[in-house]
């Protein structure tokens, strides 16, 4: 072996380290090139919004700066491109005793033929969030096991009917009636969580579907996330500068009550738009019950309509219409 430094001479020369010099992507870019990319990127953002089908792919809600991806959209959009989707769970809380559950899941998107990474995607859910924790309870007639339940007009004397229009038995019960008044009605816990399990897991995974769909097809400038996703601390996101300058309104999605900036917001809904929402809540496969929760979430002193004895979704205003529709906008 050498002895390192032995029988060498001391070396005087200087070794000059030339200045290092930043280089910016911008400097190296062909314009000609890159024009030409930024052309066919709007191109194929075109003919994406104009392909997809509206209210299957995606939906469009009133005074929104931007329609929502739906999970076929996503699906659709991902095998046009060649690639292909696969979910894995990085955080999970399972605790049946409170009970809490929580999945936090990252999509993974690379090319079918190739297996190259092209992008990925993270979404979360937990049993905590409104939909979920909380249910509408309706009073249930002692007689008939029927959540039919309804206080009597006072000019009928008053105290509860089981009504026959809602499945009901006719009968009748007084005021003070323990039978009835003790039962909860209204926004309560909802104590069957554990039932909703998968549905946090599948919702958790559709999230993240859809935004790694956004990020790696670069849609995020024609589509938003899912509606239902747009809050941020209950609130929505605040409208684009674009959408401010063309006057289009925007409202709260999420906690309910119309967005006092907009000026159409104590508008009555019109027919179109009462027509939309009965489609909506149709197609949506949401209990009865889960509409009512909303419906008093979003407009406690809706007048109640007199023949079905629920509140009457035909008399919300515009901007409590577009919270609606922001809650329905998403199928689970």
């Amino acid at each position: 072996m050498t002895d390192r430094g032995k029988g060498k001479k001391e070396s005087k020369e200087l070794t000059v380290v030339p200045e290092h010099q930043e280089t910016r992507a911008f400097e190296t870019m062909n314009p000609a090139r890159l024009k030409a990319a930024l052309e066919k990127l709007h191109e194929f953002q075109t003919i994406v919004k104009s392909t997809l089908q509206e209210g299957y792919h995606y939906g469009t809600i009133p005074g929104a700066s931007k329609p929502t991806l739906l999970k076929p959209g996503a699906e659709a959009l991902l095998y046009l491109h060649g690639y292909v989707a696969t979910g894995e769970i990085i955080d999970q809380v399972i605790d049946w005793d409170r009970p809490l559950f929580s999945y936090t899941i990252r999509i993974t998107v690379r090319h079918a033929a190739s297996g190259t990474l092209m992008g990925d995607g993270v979404g979360e859910c937990n049993s905590m969030e409104p939909k979920y924790r909380y249910r509408h309870a309706a009073k249930v007639c002692p007689n008939c096991g029927k959540e039919a339940i309804i206080k009597g007009k006072k000019e009928y004397g008053g105290g509860w009917l089981c009504f026959k229009k809602k499945e009901g038995c006719g009968a009748k019960f007084i005021d003070g009636d323990n039978s009835i008044e003790s039962q909860a009605d209204g926004r309560v816990e909802n104590e069957d969580l554990a039932e909703l399990k998968n549905t946090i897991l599948k919702m958790a995974d559709k999230r993240a579907l859809i935004g790694a769909t956004l990020k790696t097809c670069c849609l995020s400038a024609i589509f938003t996330q899912d509606i239902e996703d747009m809050k941020i601390n209950g609130q929505a996101n605040p409208p684009t500068e674009a959408a401010k300058k063309d006057g289009q309104p925007h409202g709260t999605v999420g906690n309910g009550g119309a967005d006092p900036t907009d000026d159409d917001s104590a508008k009555p809904t019109s027919d179109k738009q009462y027509g939309w929402l009965k489609g909506t809540i149709k197609n949506s496969r949401k209990k009865e019950s889960e509409i009512l929760d909303m419906l008093k979430r979003i407009a406690p002193d809706l007048p109640i309509d007199e023949e079905t004895t629920l509140p009457n979704p035909r008399k919300l205003n515009r901007g409590q219409w577009r919270v609606f529709m922001g809650e329905l906008g998403v199928t689970v």
